[in-house]
């Protein structure tokens, strides 16, 4: 049976203080809702409005909020930071919440970040999967050289089943599906040719990682959603989707909305050729920053109305 999880990529109109304590409530909320998972996107120096550039610490924060909910990363850019204390953040959090840390690693797609720390943005790749692999060895071997061997502490028993990688390219899939990494994919751009064509091409890209990875493979299948009572709370919700996307130069087009009714959204997900491959499914509310109320509103509706119709 699908899990279902909440991406948030704490995004805010009010203040980041506010929107990183309302991240924890929507955390708490998630977990008595049923959700099985609780994932923070990793945004830097504000961009698409996000406030998190430490997803780790937010989740520090979180495992001592809750109790059953697993909680990930999805994604942190790894080709930015020092593997060795990457790891043994991550040991912290899983110690906190009791072995519950899916550690989700991305390439990292800001030009903005690699000229902040000197890096050279077309070499990203190389980095990250090197970033990857010394994530993964550290998380089974330990950290250091051959000479040198020791044991992260705290203890990451398990971890290296929970790590995760965030990739939309039939190159990514490749190296993922080889490391026995579980994959986290959702849509990148829709354009003319919409939604349907993003999302079959998507459910190729699963396809080909379970191909490789056999009864191993893990996917966490991304997709937007905003849940609205009504119709017209839909084309009030839909007003600002437009101004969302008006202000970041995208351009809107209704049949990418992230905005529907539980009805809309039930036949969208029964249509969808990604979900059956997948085992988990991430809903979040890109490119729209909600208040915490109606966030609240769209977590519960898609739990009571929405959810028990597409498990």
């Amino acid at each position: 049976m699908t899990q279902w999880g909440v991406l948030a990529h704490v995004d805010t109109d009010v203040s980041p203080s506010r929107s990183i304590d309302d991240a924890i409530r929507l955390a708490r909320l998630a977990e008595e809702l049923g959700f099985e998972s609780f994932w923070v996107a990793q945004h830097r120096f504000g961009d698409q409005g996000g406030v998190v550039p430490s997803p780790l610490v937010l989740l520090a924060a979180i495992a001592r909020e809750t109790t059953t909910i697993a909680i990930g990363t999805a994604s942190i850019a790894a080709g930015f930071e020092d593997p060795r204390r990457l790891l043994e953040d991550a040991a912290i959090v899983d110690a906190l919440s009791g072995g519950r840390l899916q550690l989700g690693l991305g390439s990292g797609s800001s030009p903005t970040a690699s000229q902040v720390w000197g890096i050279d943005h077309d070499t990203r790749h190389d980095r990250y999967w090197n970033a990857v692999d010394a994530v993964l060895h550290g998380a089974t071997s330990g950290l250091g050289s051959q000479e040198v061997r020791r044991a992260v502490v705290p203890e990451t028993t398990g971890l290296a089943e929970r790590l995760w990688v965030t990739t939309g390219s039939e190159a990514g899939i490749d190296h993922t599906a080889r490391r026995g990494l579980g994959l986290v994919a959702g849509r990148r751009n829709v354009d003319e040719r919409g939604v349907g064509f993003e999302d079959a091409r998507v459910a190729g890209l699963i396809a080909r990682y379970r191909d490789a990875s056999g009864d191993s493979g893990r996917v966490a299948l991304s997709r937007p959603c905003v849940v609205a009572p009504d119709d017209a709370r839909v084309e009030q919700l839909r007003a600002l989707e437009q101004q969302a996307r008006s202000a970041a130069g995208r351009p809107y087009d209704p049949r990418a909305s992230v905005v529907g009714t539980a009805e809309s959204f039930i036949a969208m997900f029964s249509d969808d050729p990604g979900l059956p491959l997948a085992d988990h499914v991430l809903i979040h509310t890109r490119p729209l920053a909600l208040p915490y109320q109606v966030q609240v509103a769209g977590l519960e509706l898609f739990a009571d109305a929405v959810r028990p119709h597409v498990s």
